[in-house]
């Protein structure tokens, strides 16, 4: 009776080589970290490598192996045959010169400037002096004048506290960036805030001015049977009195139509007539007046 292996499923994955869109060192370190999660070791881990490579680099790797099988070769030694294939050794000099020429550029934030200036060193062999290099490189390549001058400034100027400077340097930059963004909404709300305060400032002078034409013609509108402004008809105390003039209910004389006829009037006579009815009315409101 046979006993069925139990595998445990990997964890992680990794993509098929493909030259045209992968570094092959970069490939190679995750296919190793893959490898050794997943505790894959030996002829195992050799086998896996032959299957992942894809088949264009497989089978320039049998050409590359001559009479033995790949599977046979070393794993070390396959993967030294591709990489010498695939990436010939640069010339350093060249890889200097590359790296030393190479500056921030616009747009480009000096962390991310140092991150492609430390990619380009990986080919130039700097050996223990590579820290020293990147540092110089990041004195050499910075963009702000400012932060040069202080990368100047600094006396005893190594790449972690070049790094330090660095930091600082982005932070406050990112920190003043945010600050201004956040004056200029705060301004423009506050231009609207204005422009919204003053419209109603407007409307409330627009309500005043008609509450004081309302009140102003509450005030001129005369009570049609006595002529006093300080009451309406309905509130009037003498409506129910008998003019002196025409008889009839409702007004007092002064305020009758037949008295303003008489006003009207040309000759002496009427003018006489008008003043003698003048002093009759107001002697008839301080008659009027007193009973109440």
């Amino acid at each position: 009776m046979t006993e069925e292996v139990q595998r445990q499923p990997m964890l992680g994955e990794v993509e098929t080589f493909d030259p045209d869109k992968h570094d092959f060192e970069v490939w190679l370190e995750l296919f190793e970290l893959f490898c050794s999660v997943n505790a894959i070791k030996g002829d195992q881990q050799r086998s896996l490598f032959l299957i992942k490579i894809g088949m264009a680099t497989y089978t320039d790797l049998r050409a590359l192996c001559g009479a033995k099988a790949p599977q046979s070769v070393d794993y070390g030694d396959l993967k030294k045959k591709i990489e010498n294939k695939l990436k010939p050794k640069p010339s350093e000099v060249a890889e200097r010169s590359k790296f030393r020429a190479r500056v921030q550029r616009e747009n480009e934030s000096v962390l991310d400037f140092v991150v492609e200036l430390q990619k380009l060193s990986r080919t130039c062999n700097f050996g223990d002096a590579l820290e020293e290099n990147w540092s110089d490189g990041i004195v050499h390549g910075v963009l702000d004048k400012q932060l040069q001058t202080k990368l100047f400034d600094e006396p005893y100027l190594t790449f972690r506290k070049t790094m330090e400077i660095l930091q600082a340097w982005e932070g406050t930059r990112i920190s003043l960036k945010a600050e201004v963004e956040t004056l200029e909404n705060v301004s423009t709300m506050g231009s609207t805030s204005m422009v919204h305060a003053i419209r109603g400032q407007n409307q409330k002078l627009v309500r005043k001015e008609e509450e004081s034409e309302l009140n102003a013609a509450e005030t001129n509108r005369k009570c049609s049977c006595c002529g006093y402004t300080t009451h309406e008809f309905k509130n009037c105390k003498f409506k129910e009195y008998n003019c002196n003039t025409c008889g009839r209910k409702g007004h007092l004389q002064k305020v009758c139509f037949k008295n303003m006829e008489v006003k009207s009037g040309s000759n002496g006579e009427s003018k006489e007539k008008n003043q003698n009815s003048l002093n009759k009315i107001s002697n008839d409101d301080f008659f009027l007046g007193s009973l109440f």
